[in-house]
């Protein structure tokens, strides 16, 4: 899948032209708050077993934020919780969030948040990871030292892990999409005529990167053509191969962290691994490589005492804003056709060690 943008600037303004059902030219800055919601899914298993699939919810709204203590093992953020959407000006582009190995859909609220206020609905469940850092419900109970011993056990996996086994995890983000999809076509519903079903993007971090690029058709399993444009997170690219990655056909960003760099992360080959992805994938696509970011900043709070590091936060800071501009960019240009994203997308932050934007 090819895309042909014509950008025309005279000095500050951008021309942009319009496309048949797409919000072009819209801007790239917040224009709502942030709604906040719960909703519960029943999954059945392939077992047969019932699970309930937790999914916050953020989406537009033009009721007040507030200061927002998310999940289990508080996260903050500002939202309007239980707010009623702002169908008036919908409908919006629908983004999953697919969160890493036993975290939560709650772990990222700076950037789910962000979306919101540009314009997306935003669901992220909880995937029913078999360690369970945070949930977000209570209760999250688990041994933080056993979890971390696991996830470490994942990432040493390499082309070995087994996809089988963490199948569910793109099956319960097609179920997701399912359920956000039928709530915005329910006449009764506070979504009725929400969400536009032809305009999905998903986004993943860590083990939700392998998540994301399953959704997209890294190995063809599990694909969910619904799904038009891709972000991968300081992503699980170790688990596919070169081939994996040629039956990507949606737009796809991949970013990264300088503390995940193969010299300062010796669980497995990042930048190596990173570089496969992107190199057998199809354009458009965009890489960063964030300086000074480990792999947890791309996450909120921090486990950086994992790696025997402190965390700078006024780093952090800055560096969550370059993510959140750049997610936003991604989603706005391919699911909103907003050609005033492609400047931001093409443009090497200051925080960049490396930026690559083959858009054509």
């Amino acid at each position: 899948m090819r895309y042909r943008a014509e950008i025309v600037v005279l000095g500050f303004a951008v021309i942009v032209g319009l496309a048949a059902g797409q919000a072009v030219g819209a801007s790239v800055e917040p224009r709502f708050n942030a709604g906040f919601t719960v909703c519960d899914f029943e999954q059945t298993r392939p077992d047969g077993t019932l699970h309930t699939v937790t999914t916050a919810v953020w989406y537009p709204t033009s009721e007040r934020e507030l200061r927002m203590r998310y999940g289990a093992r508080p996260v903050l953020g500002k939202a309007a919780q239980d707010a009623a959407p702002d169908t008036a000006h919908g409908p919006y582009p629908l983004v999953i969030y697919s969160h890493g190995y036993g975290g939560s859909g709650i772990c990222a609220p700076y950037l789910t948040e962000h979306l919101a206020r540009l314009g997306f609905v935003v669901a992220a469940p909880d995937h029913d990871d078999a360690y369970k850092a945070n949930r977000i419900r209570p209760p999250a109970e688990v041994d933080i030292r056993e979890y971390l011993a696991a996830a470490l056990r994942l990432a040493h996996s390499g082309t070995n892990f087994d996809r089988e086994a963490h199948a569910y995890r793109p099956r319960t983000i097609s179920l997701v999409i399912d359920k956000m999809l039928a709530l915005s076509n329910e006449r009764d519903s506070r979504w009725y005529g929400a969400i536009d079903a032809e305009r999905i993007g998903m986004c993943g971090h860590s083990l939700g990167s392998f998540t994301t690029l399953a959704c997209v058709g890294a190995g063809a399993d599990y694909r969910d053509e619904r799904i038009k444009a891709a972000v991968s997170i300081s992503g699980g690219v170790f688990m596919w191969r070169a081939q994996d990655y040629q039956t990507v056909d949606v737009p796809i960003m991949f970013m990264y962290g300088e503390l995940e760099t193969t010299e300062n992360w010796p669980v497995n080959d990042k930048t190596g691994d990173t570089e496969r992805a992107w190199e057998n994938c199809r354009p458009p696509k965009v890489l960063f490589l964030l300086k000074g970011a480990t792999h947890f900043t791309f996450a909120q709070g921090s486990m950086d005492w994992v790696l025997g590091r402190e965390t700078d936060w006024d780093l952090r800071s800055r560096q969550h804003q370059v993510i959140k501009s750049y997610c936003g960019a991604m989603f706005q240009r391919y699911l909103n056709n907003n050609l005033e994203a492609e400047q931001i997308l093409t443009t090497k932050d200051p925080l960049f060690i490396e930026h690559r934007a083959e858009l054509q």
